[in-house]
C-alpha cells in the first residue's frame, strides 16, 4: 500500500498548495494601500475612476442598480482604500465584494444572516416558485439549468425533465435563471403566494466573443458542479475529430480523465479500474449492451439525436444502479415544439438524416434520426452479390404535453450490425450480426409545486448471432431481454432539502448462447446451454441537505433483491470445479436470492465563492457479467451470465476526495480527484477456458478481488475563441484471483498508470472552427515469455507470471476543421464541410502482439514453417491505422 500513501500525500500537497496560493488564480486587490482622494460634489463615476487609477483596482457594477451620477464629497488624505470604500458605501447605502482582481459594487440589502434568520422563524409564511425552463427556439426542456436566489445565496437546478422548484419565505427576491451558453434572465418577484414561472432561455451568440463579469457567477457554477461527474453536450461531441469523419459519443469519452479506452478498433472503455462490462449505458432509461459497429470501430449512437449526456465515475445517483464502475446516462432530443427542421450529413462511411417538428405547436412534437453505412459501395460489383456488410441506427421520439401537470414521452431505439458471406467457396457461407433494440414509455406527473414524479416502462433486447450458414439459416445465438417498470419521485421540500425516492421491478431473460440449426436432415447431438430468468426489485431513498451556505450533504440507501427463477438446469460444483450434482428447476420456481444494500454519501464544503472540497463514499452492485477470455478488439463474441448460486454479485466500495476551483475572469475550471476502489467477486478464468457452447461454463470461472486507486486532474476553459480541456490520470489497478497466477496479485490488462488527453477547439473566424484532440496512455499489461527451452527440436516458451510486460505506449493526434459554406447565417438552408485527419503523424499503435509469427515481404503474417532451419520464436506487432483523412458534408434546414 506504499503507492496508495504516496497518492494521498501528493493529493494533500496539491490541495494545500492551491489553498495557500490562490494568487495563481486570482490576485486580491490591496485595499490597505493608502491613497489620497479629495473631491467635492463629484459624481460617483469620477470618484471610482480616481480610485481605480491610484489603487490599480477594477470596479464592476450594474448601471441599472447603481446610479453613477450620485454626488460624493471626500477629503481623504493618505487613507487606505478600504476606509474610503467604507465611507462611500455608508453614504450611498452600498456594499462591495472582492472577486478576484475586481471589486463588485451593489446596493445594500438586509444581511444574509438576518434574512435566513427570519426565514427560520415559526409562523413565517412560505411559498413556492416552480416551473419548467425551455429553449426558446426549439421548446426543448433544459436539463441542469440553474435558478439562483441572490438574496439568500441559494437555489436549485432543473431535473432531467426541465422542472425546478424553490420554496422561500414571504418577501421580495431577485431570481436569476441561467444555463451555460444562454443569456441569463433576471426576475424580481414579490412572494406573497406560490408562483408557477415557465421561462424560455435564448442562446447567447456572443458568449464566445465577449465575457461579462457578473456577481455570483462563480458561486452559481461552484454550487452546480458535482463530484465524479462529467457532462457532454451534443456540440462538444460533434466538434471532436472522429475516425473517418464519424463523430461519436463513446470515442469522445477517451478524453475524460479516469476513463481509459481500449485503443484503435474498439469502443471498449474502462472506468477507474473497472472492467469493460462494469459500465451501465442507458438511453432514455433503457440499458444498451455492446454499443459498437464494425467490430468496434464505431459506436452505435447518433450524435444528432443526443440532448444530454452525464458520465458518472462515482457518486452515482441512487435512482440508478446495476453496474460497478460507471453510469453513462443519455437523454435524447424531444423534438422541436416550434417549427419543422431537418439536418444530416454525408460521409465516406455512412450518412445520416434527422427530422423534427411540432405535431401540435407547443403541445406535442416528434424527433426521428436514421443512420446507415454504405460500405457495400466499396466492394467490387461481383462481390456485392455475395457479401452483405452494413450497420444502421434508428432513433424516434414522441412527446405530448397533456397539461401543466402531465407529460408523456415515447422513445424507440434500434441499432444493428450485419456481415455475411453467402458465397459457395471453400470457406462456405458465414457471418456475424448483433444489435440492440429498446422502447421506453415515460410519464411525468406534477402532484403539486413540490412533488414531481416520473414513471418509466421500458423493454430492451440484445442479440448476438454467429452465422454458420447463410443459406440454411444456421447460427449461434445469444440473447438478453429486459422488461422494467419504475417510478421516481422528487420532493422539493425547501432550497435546503430535496428528497428523492422510488421503486422498480425488472424482469430479465438470459440465453448465454445456443445453436439454432435449420434444414438439418440427420440427427445432431448439440450441447444445450441452460437459459435462465431473474427478477430484480429495487427501493431507494436519498436526501440532499444544505446545512448552511458552505456545507451540503447527500446521503441515502438503495436496497436490491435479486431472485433467480426457473425453468433452468443448475449445475453444482465441488471444490475442484467438477460437477457433483445437477438440479432441474421448474417453471417460476425461485431457487436463489441475493439481497444487497448500497449506502452512498457525499459531502460538499464550499471554501469560498470560487472553490470547494468534496468527498464521497458509495457502494455499487452488479448482477450481470460478461465472460471473455480474449483481449483482442476483434473478438466481439460475448457470453453474458447473471448472478446465480455459482456466481456471486460483484460488489465495489469507492471513496473519493475532490477539489474544484473556478476562475471566471480567466475562464478556467480546475478539478482534482483522488479515489480508491476495492472490488469483490471479480472474475478471471483458468488456462484455456472454453467460453463457447459450454453448459458447464460456470466451472471454468475463478473468483477474487481487485483494487484500483489514482488521482485525476482536469482543467477546462469553457469560454472564449479558444476553449477545451486538459486531463491527466495517474492510477494503478491490480487483481488477485484464486487459482490464477498462483494466487499472487497481478496488474489488470487495463492497468495503464499514465493517461493524458488534450482537447482544443478554436473559432478562427466566424465561418471557420478548428479542433484537435491528442491522447496518450501507458501500454496495456500483457503476458510475455521470460525464457525458453527446447523440446524435440522445438523452442517452447516459459511464462513466469501473468501480465508481466506491457504493450508500447499509445498516443495519437486527430484534427478537424469545419467550414460554414453560408455567408448569411440567417438563411434557412445551412451547410458546411468537415475535414478530419485521424492519426496525423501516422503513429503505429499496436492492438495485439503475436508470438511465433513473422512478417513477409508482401506484408502478410506467417508462422515459420521451415522444419529444417533453426526453430524461431518471433514477436510480431499488429497495428491498424496510419494517417486517415476524411471529409463530411453537413446540412440543416
Amino acid at each position: 500500500m506504499r503507492e496508495l500513501k504516496s497518492f494521498f500525500l501528493i493529493f494533500s500537497l496539491f490541495v494545500i498548495c492551491l489553498l495557500a496560493s490562490k494568487s495563481s488564480f486570482a490576485q486580491t486587490p490591496d485595499l490597505d494601500k493608502k491613497i489620497t482622494i479629495i473631491v467635492k460634489d463629484s459624481s460617483l463615476s469620477v470618484v471610482l475612476e480616481q480610485i481605480s487609477k491610484k489603487g490599480n483596482i477594477h470596479f464592476f457594477f450594474s448601471n441599472e442598480k447603481i446610479l453613477t451620477d450620485q454626488k460624493v464629497t471626500l477629503n481623504a488624505k493618505n487613507k487606505s482604500i478600504r476606509s474610503i470604500l467604507d465611507k462611500i458605501s455608508k453614504a450611498l447605502k452600498l456594499e462591495y465584494q472582492i472577486v478576484e482582481k475586481q471589486v463588485i459594487l451593489k446596493p445594500r440589502k438586509a444581511s444574509l444572516k438576518s434574512r435566513k434568520s427570519e426565514s427560520s422563524k415559526k409562523g413565517i409564511k412560505r411559498y413556492t416558485v416552480s416551473g419548467y425552463i425551455k429553449d426558446n427556439q426549439t421548446g426543448e426542456l433544459m436539463i441542469g439549468a440553474t435558478v439562483w436566489v441572490k438574496d439568500l445565496k441559494t437555489g436549485s437546478t432543473t431535473n432531467s425533465y426541465g422542472f425546478y422548484s424553490v420554496t422561500l419565505p414571504e418577501g421580495n427576491y431577485d431570481l436569476e435563471y441561467s444555463f451555460l451558453g444562454y443569456q441569463n434572465i433576471q426576475q424580481n418577484i414579490e412572494l406573497k403566494r406560490s408562483h408557477k414561472i415557465d421561462l424560455d432561455l435564448q442562446e447567447d451568440e456572443s458568449v464566445l466573443e465577449e465575457v461579462v463579469i457578473e456577481e455570483n457567477r462563480e458561486e452559481v457554477i461552484i454550487n452546480r458542479n458535482q463530484m465524479s461527474q462529467v457532462n457532454l453536450t451534443t456540440k462538444s461531441i460533434i466538434e471532436m475529430p472522429g475516425f473517418l469523419g464519424e463523430t461519436e459519443l463513446i470515442k469522445s469519452l477517451q478524453a475524460v480523465p479516469g476513463i481509459k479506452s481500449y485503443g484503435d478498433g474498439s469502443v471498449f472503455f474502462y472506468v477507474r479500474g473497472g472492467n469493460k462490462d462494469q459500465n451501465l449505458i442507458l438511453i432514455d432509461e433503457a440499458p444498451i449492451y455492446n454499443p459498437s459497429h464494425l467490430l468496434g470501430f464505431f459506436s452505435s449512437f447518433i450524435p444528432d439525436a443526443i440532448k444530454d449526456v452525464k458520465i458518472y465515475k462515482g457518486d452515482i445517483p441512487l435512482s440508478q444502479g446495476g453496474a460497478l464502475s460507471s453510469l453513462i446516462d443519455i437523454k435524447t432530443k424531444d423534438g422541436n415544439m416550434k417549427k419543422f427542421g431537418a439536418y444530416g450529413s454525408v460521409g465516406l462511411i455512412s450518412s445520416k438524416l434527422s427530422l423534427e417538428g411540432p405535431i401540435r405547436k407547443d403541445k406535442s412534437s416528434f424527433f426521428v434520426s436514421f443512420r446507415r453505412s454504405h460500405l457495400e459501395l466499396y466492394l467490387p460489383k461481383k462481390a456485392r452479390k455475395e457479401f452483405s456488410l452494413y450497420f444502421r441506427d434508428f432513433n424516434a421520439k414522441l412527446n405530448y404535453k397533456f397539461n401543466d401537470n402531465n407529460r408523456l414521452y415515447f422513445t424507440v431505439y434500434t441499432g444493428k450490425d450485419y456481415f455475411a458471406n453467402a458465397s459457395n467457396n471453400s470457406l462456405g457461407s458465414f457471418g456475424v450480426s448483433w444489435g440492440n433494440s429498446a422502447a421506453t414509455l415515460r410519464w411525468n406527473h406534477l402532484f403539486n409545486d413540490k412533488l414531481f414524479s416520473n414513471t418509466t416502462l421500458y423493454s430492451s433486447r440484445y442479440d448476438y448471432r454467429l452465422i454458420l450458414s447463410v443459406k440454411n439459416n444456421n447460427y449461434w445465438n445469444e440473447t438478453i431481454s429486459n422488461l422494467s417498470l419504475k417510478t421516481d419521485f422528487t420532493y422539493f421540500k425547501s432550497p435546503q432539502n430535496t428528497i428523492k425516492f422510488g421503486t422498480s421491478v425488472k424482469g430479465h431473460y438470459f440465453d448465454p448462447g445456443n445453436l439454432v440449426m435449420n434444414n438439418v436432415t440427420e440427427d445432431v447431438n448439440l450441447p444445450e446451454i441452460p437459459q435462465s430468468r431473474a427478477r430484480h426489485l429495487v427501493t431507494y431513498i436519498a436526501s440532499e441537505r444544505k446545512i448552511d451556505q458552505y456545507f451540503t450533504i447527500k446521503y441515502g440507501i438503495r436496497l436490491n433483491t435479486w431472485h433467480n427463477i426457473g425453468p433452468t438446469t443448475l449445475y453444482q460444483f465441488d471444490s475442484n470445479h467438477e460437477v457433483e450434482d445437477t438440479l432441474t428447476i421448474t417453471e417460476n420456481e425461485k431457487y436463489n436470492t441475493y439481497p444487497n444494500f448500497e449506502p452512498r454519501i457525499s459531502f460538499h464544503y464550499k471554501i469560498d465563492s470560487f472553490s470547494t472540497v468534496r468527498m464521497s463514499f458509495g457502494r455499487t452492485t452488479q448482477y450481470l457479467q460478461l465472460l471473455s477470455n480474449s483481449v483482442s478488439p476483434f473478438t466481439s463474441l460475448e457470453v453474458w451470465l447473471p448472478a446465480s448460486p455459482n456466481i456471486k454479485p460483484q460488489l465495489a466500495d469507492q471513496i473519493a476526495i475532490g477539489y474544484n476551483r473556478v476562475s471566471f475572469k480567466r475562464k478556467l475550471d480546475l478539478t482534482a480527484e483522488l479515489y480508491y476502489k476495492i472490488m469483490k467477486n471479480q472474475i478471471d478464468y483458468e488456462d484455456h477456458a472454453n467460453m463457447l457452447l459450454n453448459p458447464l461454463i460456470e466451472g471454468e470461472l475463478r473468483f477474487g478481488k481487485a483494487w484500483s486507486y489514482g488521482i485525476e486532474f482536469l482543467i477546462k476553459k469553457t469560454k472564449g475563441r479558444l476553449s477545451g480541456w486538459l486531463g491527466y490520470t495517474l492510477s494503478k489497478t491490480m487483481k488477485q484471483i484464486e487459482g490464477v497466477n498462483n494466487g499472487v496479485a497481478y496488474p489488470a490488462y487495463y492497468d495503464r498508470p499514465h493517461d493524458l488527453s488534450v482537447y482544443l477547439t478554436f473559432k478562427a473566424k466566424p465561418r471557420w472552427n478548428l479542433s484537435a484532440n491528442w491522447i496518450y496512455s501507458t501500454g496495456s499489461a500483457i503476458t510475455t515469455p521470460t525464457s525458453f527451452y527446447y523440446y524435440q527440436g522445438y523452442m517452447v516458451p516459459i511464462y513466469a507470471s501473468k501480465n508481466n510486460d506491457r504493450m508500447p505506449d499509445y498516443h495519437r493526434l486527430d484534427v478537424s476543421a469545419n467550414f460554414k459554406l453560408n455567408k448569411n447565417k440567417d438563411k434557412r438552408y445551412q451547410h458546411s464541410l468537415t475535414i478530419s485527419i485521424y492519426n496525423v503523424y501516422a503513429r503505429k499503435n499496436p492492438v495485439a502482439l503475436n508470438f511465433n509469427k513473422k512478417q513477409s515481404v508482401d506484408g502478410n503474417y506467417l508462422v515459420p514453417s521451415n522444419l529444417y532451419a533453426q526453430p524461431e520464436f518471433i514477436a510480431t506487432q499488429i497495428s491498424l491505422f496510419g494517417i486517415i483523412p476524411s471529409i463530411n458534408y453537413n446540412f440543416t434546414f
